[in-house]
């Protein structure tokens, strides 16, 4: 059983995904405006600068107001989502 959890644990890592206790790196010219923390059983955003920010993370993008946070919640709007699959970006608007 521990073999085949960490081989599905290894493939995702290779494709990309995010999983909840992954550290979610970030690429972009605000990634150092942009906190990315997962607490909670939710992805919190941050956006600690004070110019707008365009963020995706995966197949999904918002944008952060200054001093904005944001919860990553699934498409009913209501529960987090839990892991993503992509990349994860913050620029300047």
């Amino acid at each position: 059983m521990r073999i085949y959890v960490f081989a599905i644990t290894l493939a995702l890592q290779i494709v990309g995904f995010n999983a909840a206790h992954a550290a979610t790196s970030c690429s972009g010219n605000a990634c150092n405006d942009v906190t990315f923390e997962f607490k909670d059983g939710c992805y919190h955003i941050t956006n600690h600068g004070t110019k707008r920010v365009k963020v995706a993370m995966g197949n999904v993008g918002f944008t952060l107001q200054r001093g904005e946070t944001t919860t990553l919640t699934g498409m009913d709007g209501k529960t987090c989502m839990q892991g993503y699959i992509g990349d994860t970006t913050a620029n300047y608007e």
